[in-house]
């Protein structure tokens, strides 16, 4: 058993070190050209439209540089953060603080007015914001037919397009919020250089180009009005080739944390995975079948159709092989964490993206998470439940103890009587199998007997 697992894992490690083919079938790109290479090695991107320039010169002036905050999307943000939703709404920051009291007077403004009634946010902001195209008498759309045509869940039309770039050049003149945006370039441009210095200037860019996209269509942007989540969205020409291609991250203290990385990452992936996931939704009915089967309005409202499932499934899965092959990350962890999340088929996925099944039978997924040999208990432990039966048996490790910071908090329980460093198989009522990791007291709110726990599903 130790034998083969370890053989399984130095596979693994030889693949990642080596580079993976896929089973994809994209059109290869042009090579870049050298001069290209040297230029843009050197060079940050930003948005083309950004240019210096300090005091407004006109109701709409030309956009002041703002290194990696896009103005677009802090005014559409700000527009949907007064109208409510979520995402935008929270002030845990100063600069979140002074846009929810310094323009609170125009909640009640058409454009609000709009996106509350509207009722749908998430990357329908960013999508909206990339689109528009900065002219001396207002915003207008860039290309209404292409917005149209890669909004996946048909929020925006023409009639609601027209109806809404008016109301926000409105917007945007009534609250001057071409002063305010300026009055925070500072900041903006603080949090720029240290996104840049200790997370975008580490992005492997040509990861990317090996998969079909070009490095210089990536567009990265800070969102510091932005409370909750990441977002991707793109433009495209009139031969579906990306453009640009945008994947945005909150505004932080700290740029370092490694799942900013993969944040960013996985939005980027999208210009990957979507179009992959779409021809597989279409010609593969096992892939089909899946991505359906997923959709969980419950825990994840905002993936409601399997055609949006099979995207997450496939950039995910990309995801996942950029953060093995360049962050040196554990790929059994990365993959049973997406499982826990509410992804129980990604390891089918992964397999259809590299030709590799890293999630073999329980007994080597358990190894390869504890990253010891071990035993499990003959004696089997029971607790009656109202949907069933809940069984377990403890497992006890051949060489010391586990290092309980690598593990996350999944899920507290009172039942199962464990201890610090203690480890369960566990078996659900309907039948799925599950490693469970006693990592201590759940801490505030909870009782003395609640315990926390980091869970691995199995199957």
């Amino acid at each position: 058993m130790k034998t083969k697992a370890i053989l399984l894992l130095l596979i693994l490690l030889l693949l990642a070190a080596c580079g993976r083919s896929t089973t994809t079938d994209y059109e290869p790109l042009p090579a870049p050209q050298e001069d290209y290479i040297a230029e843009y090695t050197q060079t940050e991107i930003i948005p083309d439209e950004i240019v210096p320039e300090e005091i407004p010169q006109s109701p709409f002036p030309t956009a002041v540089y703002s290194g990696f905050v896009d103005e677009r999307f802090e005014l559409i943000s700000l527009i949907f953060r007064l109208a409510g939703r979520h995402e935008h709404s929270g002030s845990y920051t100063p600069y979140q603080e002074e846009l929810s009291n310094r323009f609170r007077e125009f909640n009640h403004h058409g454009a609000v007015m709009l996106a509350r009634a509207w009722n749908f946010g998430f990357d329908a902001v960013l999508g909206f914001a990339i689109h528009m195209e900065r002219t001396e008498s207002g915003f207008t759309i860039i290309d209404t037919n292409d917005f149209i045509a890669n909004d996946n869940l048909g929020r925006w039309d023409a009639e609601r397009i027209e109806l809404f770039i008016a109301q926000v050049n409105d917007f945007y003149l009534t609250s001057d919020f071409a002063t305010f945006f300026r009055e925070n370039v500072p900041y903006f441009l603080e949090h720029s250089e240290m996104f840049h210095a200790q997370l975008y200037g580490r992005l492997n860019k040509y990861w990317f180009y090996d998969h079909g996209i070009h490095p210089g269509s990536l567009r990265a942007v800070i969102t510091p009005g932005t409370t909750r989540g990441a977002y991707a969205s793109r433009i495209y020409d009139d031969y579906g080739n990306a453009l640009a291609v945008y994947g945005t991250v909150p505004g932080v203290d700290d740029y370092n944390e490694r799942w900013l990385l993969n944040l960013l990452v996985h939005e980027f992936s999208h210009a990957i995975g979507n179009p992959i996931a779409a021809r597989w939704y279409e010609e593969d009915e096992n892939f089909r079948q899946l991505s359906n089967r997923s959709i969980d309005m419950a825990r994840m409202p905002f993936y409601p159709t399997g055609m949006i499932m099979a995207g997450e499934y496939v950039t995910r899965a990309y995801t996942i092989l950029y953060m093995v092959e360049n962050e040196g990350i554990n790929l059994i962890f990365q993959l049973l964490n997406e499982k826990a999340q509410g992804f129980p088929y990604i390891g089918y996925v992964y397999y259809m993206v590299t030709g590799e099944n890293p999630l073999a039978g329980d007994a080597d997924v358990m190894e390869l998470v504890l990253g010891t040999n071990f035993e499990i208990a003959e004696e089997e432990l029971s607790f009656e439940m109202p949907t069933g039966e809940l069984r377990w048996r403890f497992v006890y490790l051949h060489d010391g103890e586990l290092d309980l910071s690598q593990f996350w908090q999944s899920e507290v329980g009172n039942v199962f009587d464990t201890t610090l460093g203690e480890v369960l198989y566990v078996i659900l009522p309907d039948g799925r199998r599950l490693l469970y990791i006693d990592l201590g007291y759940a801490g505030d709110g909870w009782s003395d007997q609640h315990r926390s726990y980091a869970v691995f599903p199995l199957d």
